[in-house]
């Protein structure tokens, strides 16, 4: 299975003043489109600012292509083979940005699935492209605007072990506002990394983090320091304490 550094020796900015990746993750959504390419939906550079005024915060990655090989034999305008597609998302409006994300993503390829998830516990979100007949591919995230972050893993009592179904609340010290539902439900034949990721930028820590389990109970955090991996148990009653 290869992997590239994406972005490739940019220390983690895809373009200077245009697009910060200290991160690919927050709550991460997959959709499959009606061609069944996957479709996902996710924050890229934690950039606290742009949130508060007013944008969306969501950037889109979409991972392409069709499942017949000779599909434009029939359909000209369809491709077996297709880019990749990553866009910023502008105070409401979609940037295109692939062409400064890196050759990974200018590759075309019979993309089936994508997944996101943190997968050297380094904060920072990587993703992975399962090809159709073609080995997968691992886009490592390499961080580097110093930019912040927080995720939370929930291990269920009465709910669920795994928390699946709970939804997070995080308040930054900015007073940025972000929401999560603990889920890995991603786009086809794929699954995210459970855990909740949320992007501070530059908060050092958050004030609140509050948890509402399936099973009704509500535990408050208050205090949480950024750039850790929480580990947070579900207990039988409402309950609001300090973080370490």
């Amino acid at each position: 299975m290869p992997t590239r550094r994406w972005p490739p020796d940019r220390a983690g900015l895809l373009d200077p003043g245009l697009l910060e990746v200290s991160d690919l993750g927050q709550e991460l959504v997959g959709v499959v489109r009606d061609l069944e390419e996957p479709l996902l939906q996710l924050p890229l550079d934690h950039d606290v600012a742009r949130a508060l005024a007013g944008a969306v915060g969501k950037d889109l990655f979409v991972g392409q292509g069709h499942v017949m090989d000779n599909i434009e034999l029939t359909q000209p305008n369809l491709k077996h083979l297709e880019r990749c597609l990553l866009m910023r998302n502008v105070t409401g409006s979609f940037q295109d940005v692939t062409q400064q994300s890196g050759e990974a993503l200018l590759a075309p390829r019979p993309a089936r699935g994508v997944a996101f998830g943190d997968l050297d516990n380094d904060g920072f979100v990587d993703l992975a492209i399962n090809c159709n007949n073609q080995p997968a591919v691992i886009l490592r995230n390499q961080g580097g605007n110093g930019n912040h972050w927080l995720s939370i893993n929930t291990v269920g009592a009465s709910s669920n072990r795994d928390g699946i179904g709970a939804r997070i609340r995080v308040v930054g010290e900015s007073g940025l506002q972000q929401w999560a539902m603990v889920s890995t439900a991603s786009s086809y034949l794929s699954a995210n990394d459970k855990r909740a990721h949320f992007g501070l930028g530059k908060d050092k820590m958050a004030r609140l983090v509050e948890v509402a389990w399936p099973s009704g109970a509500v535990q408050r955090m208050e205090s949480v320091k950024a750039d850790q991996i929480l580990t947070i148990r579900e207990t039988n009653e409402r309950r609001d304490h300090a973080a370490r």
